[in-house]
């Protein structure tokens, strides 16, 4: 009889695999050398910051923490997968992250001071409360920290000279909002109008005259761009710009070629702004070279150029910030202001316990690396509530994870291992399970603790399982493979 060489080398095959599963090692290993140890720290999907008291004294002070790079933030500070890096989130409490809004300068009237208070607390609650599908969301914040939401400089504004006082305008406006018909606005508000807000579509977003609006440097400004400027940008090939006009939102340019033919160009105003913006240096004076979309147009043909003759900053829907200066100046109050603005809406207060607290701010949303650190002590979670460890006076290293949807965090020598001492539970800022403020948009508030990412690895608990349910696999197989390998060798005996 002939033994069955190749089902015995099919079964030789399963028991080395069974092997290799089993203890973790590859072939390569089984002939004395070592798989390389993984990197140090912990790959999870999210990574946490929780600022606690120094747990070694009695009653000591909370400090808050520093992002490397970005500054230093009151809240809790969580990073997690971005575009393209690492985004780097703040979680901090509604109140406090007013008091880091580098909006209007503190030195202002008190009353314009709070108008913007109360604008900034309604629109901040609008877009917390608001469902949208945008990076920012995407990363899991709220709100972003720069001029294309609101500017969140964190616990540098509150360092600026007199800041005291925006304090003291956030305090004495805690809870007030404006609401329409029992839901939030959208309380927009920009630098400078030029004298007149823009319609908004909604009553509480009218288009009003606003005089006081003069107390800007841009209430009123002119900009010169040459035809040939025109032609480089807006033609192609390139057709000389002859003339350059605009009515309603449409900006037409007219050209003429060398052998007498001619046509046009036509596009959006918005358009038309946003290519000088990003081609077209800023003329002296001027934040950009097109501060507004408010603006007429016209050319000069004895300079070869065209001339954008208009006024304000911004998109000026509903409040004018350098209006509402104007106004104070004036004697009115913040709720004056206010109504001026939003239709006559006047604010209203409610318990600040009330309103959805902590807001989560996106301080990067794509950063290749971060460091989170603190002079005082914190603690480090991960984002399913887990702490990792607790520690003081350290920096700590963040990166991309080795799989998409985690992070790597590195503890600093010293601090590899679990909590040292005691600390309370995870999850230092309250969140309420519901909001009970009537809202345009129903909401529901999670725990914070409990929000993962896509691509979290399984628990312990879990991979233990699959592991096991892998082996039991394997050994059914092989047990299979053996029975039929000896029915086959009985069926061929002579």
């Amino acid at each position: 009889m002939r033994p069955p060489t190749r089902q015995v080398a099919l079964a030789a095959a399963v028991l080395l695999g069974l092997s290799i599963l089993t203890s973790g090692t590859s072939p390569a290993g089984a002939r004395g050398s070592r798989p390389a140890p993984p990197p140090p720290g912990w790959v999870v999907d999210r990574v946490r910051f929780e600022p606690i008291a120094d747990p070694t004294v009695a009653n000591g002070p909370v400090v808050p923490l520093t992002v490397g790079g970005l500054g230093d933030y009151r809240g809790a500070i969580e990073i997690g997968p971005g575009q393209g890096g690492l985004a780097v989130i703040d979680v901090v409490g509604l109140e406090d992250y007013l008091l880091g809004l580098a909006e209007m300068p503190p030195d202002w009237p008190l009353p314009a001071l709070e108008a913007q208070a109360i604008a900034a607390r309604t629109y901040a609650l609008y877009e917390v409360l608001s469902p949208g599908n945008n990076p920012v969301r995407a990363a899991g914040a709220q709100l972003c920290a720069s001029d294309a939401c609101q500017v969140y400089a964190g616990l540098a504004r509150e360092r600026e000279p007199n800041a005291d006082r925006w304090a003291a305008a956030v305090a004495a406006t805690a809870g007030q909002l404006l609401t329409y018909r029992g839901g939030v606005i959208p309380a927009y508000y920009s630098s400078s109008n030029g004298g007149r807000s823009a319609y908004g579509g909604a009553p509480f977003l009218p288009s009003v005259d606003d005089p006081e609006d003069a107390a800007s440097p841009l209430h009123h400004w002119r900009v010169n761009i040459s035809l040939a400027d025109l032609t480089r940008i807006f033609t192609s090939p390139r057709q000389p710009v002859v003339s350059a006009t605009r009515q309603a939102d449409t900006v037409t340019l007219d050209w003429q070629a060398a052998d007498g033919s001619g046509g046009w160009v036509r596009l959006a105003a918005g358009d038309f702004a946003q290519q000088l913006d990003q081609q077209e240096p800023t003329p002296p004076g001027l934040p950009q070279t097109v501060p507004s979309l408010r603006f007429s147009l016209t050319t000069d043909p004895a300079n070869g150029a065209a001339v954008l003759d208009g006024g304000g900053w911004g998109h000026g829907l509903g409040m004018s910030q350098y209006g509402a200066l104007g106004k104070a100046r004036r004697g009115a109050s913040a709720a004056d202001i206010l109504a001026s603005y939003y239709g006559g809406l006047r604010p209203t207060a409610y318990p600040p316990e009330q309103l959805p607290s902590p807001v989560r701010v996106a301080l990067d949303l794509g950063r290749p690396a971060a460091t989170v650190g603190s002079a005082g002590w914190f603690r480090v979670v991960d984002g399913e509530g887990h702490v990792l460890a607790a520690a003081g006076s350290s920096s700590w290293p963040v990166s991309p994870g080795p799989r998409p949807g985690t992070v790597r965090v590195v503890p600093p020598p010293g601090q590899a291992g679990p909590p040292a001492v005691a600390v309370q539970p995870a999850g230092t800022v309250p969140v309420p399970a519901s909001v009970a403020l009537p809202l345009r948009v129903p909401v529901t508030m999670p725990s914070e603790l409990h929000l993962t990412a896509a691509g979290t690895r399984p628990p312990r608990g879990a991979r233990s399982k699959v592991v096991a349910a892998a082996t039991g696999s394997c050994l059914a197989l092989l047990l299979g493979l053996v029975a039929a390998t000896a029915r086959l060798a009985r069926s061929r005996q002579v």
